[in-house]
């Protein structure tokens, strides 16, 4: 079924206003002239942990802090901690924004999908209520948002 008319009616305003600072501006676009210009405004709202070393031969004796890899270096451990993506730094205000005014909406796309497709996110729905800083997702229970503005495809 399609988007329900009160939820669709002013998306579009919605989405220019919380954009208005930055150079995403909402276009009509023909998908043929994209092969042309493919470029399109794209930001990634969502919490990043990276935790890239691997302690396969470490010793046992010796704590994690005080090891250093095989140049001498340390390891750098304030990468292991959770942070918000650039852009939800960058962009925190338009995050905020576009939480509050297409949150309702944002939902309804939620339900959509956990409807359709209810066995294959019980093990995001577990993860997503571990957001650092007790942050919450407006998407829960996904912790990302990417936001694409003037995408086309051959298909729309």
């Amino acid at each position: 079924t399609t988007m329900p008319e009160h939820l669709r009616k002013d998306l579009e305003k919605a989405i220019e206003a919380c954009f208005k600072n930055t150079d995403a501006v909402l276009k009509d676009t023909n998908s043929w002239d994209l092969r042309k210009n493919p470029y399109f405004n794209t930001f990634h709202f969502t919490h990043e942990c990276k935790y890239l070393t691997q302690g396969d031969e470490a010793p046992t004796t010796a704590h994690p802090l005080m090891l250093r890899n095989s140049e001498g270096s340390k390891t750098n451990h304030s990468q292991f901690i959770c942070h918000p993506s650039k852009d939800m730094q960058r962009y925190g205000e338009e995050y905020r924004d576009i939480c509050k005014s297409i949150g309702e909406t944002l939902q309804w796309v939620v339900e959509k999908v956990l409807r359709l497709h209810p066995d294959l996110f019980q093990d995001v729905v577990a993860t997503a209520s571990l957001i650092p800083g007790n942050d919450s997702s407006p998407i829960s229970p996904f912790t990302s948002l990417v936001i694409n503005v003037n995408a086309t495809t051959l298909v729309h």
